[in-house]
């Protein structure tokens, strides 16, 4: 056995055999067969009851749209907190730094506003 043999084998002894049991695989396989078949259920049953299915449609966009606001609101509040922190700011910094901070957290957070709506 060559010495990078011997430095390699505590390395990868067992590494393959922890990674893939094959018990957990079966469970996990057998978790995701059930999941298909709820699914499947949940499916036919909405397809048999329009009303059902728009109402739930319905529920799922207005929990989007609160998400949504929630997100927007967290944002305006940071944007309040950065601008608090520079009007906290002794004068000489506050000119300095505050038109040009704001602008910058201003303009990176209408990016990421733009993207996610």
């Amino acid at each position: 056995m060559s010495e990078i043999e011997k430095f390699m084998e505590p390395l990868t002894k067992g590494s393959f055999t922890d990674l893939i049991k094959p018990e957990d695989i079966a469970i996990r396989a057998a978790q995701s067969m059930i999941e298909d078949e709820i699914k499947v259920h949940i499916k036919e049953t909405l397809d048999r009851n329009p009303a059902l299915k728009a109402e739930l449609k319905k529920a799922i966009r207005d929990y989007m749209e609160a998400k949504v606001k929630v997100f927007s609101s967290q944002l305006k509040i940071m944007s309040l907190t950065a601008k608090l922190g520079v009007e906290m700011l002794p004068d000489d910094l506050k000119t300095e730094l505050s038109d040009e901070f704001i602008h910058l957290f201003e303009k990176d957070l209408g990016k990421l506003l733009e993207r996610t709506l």
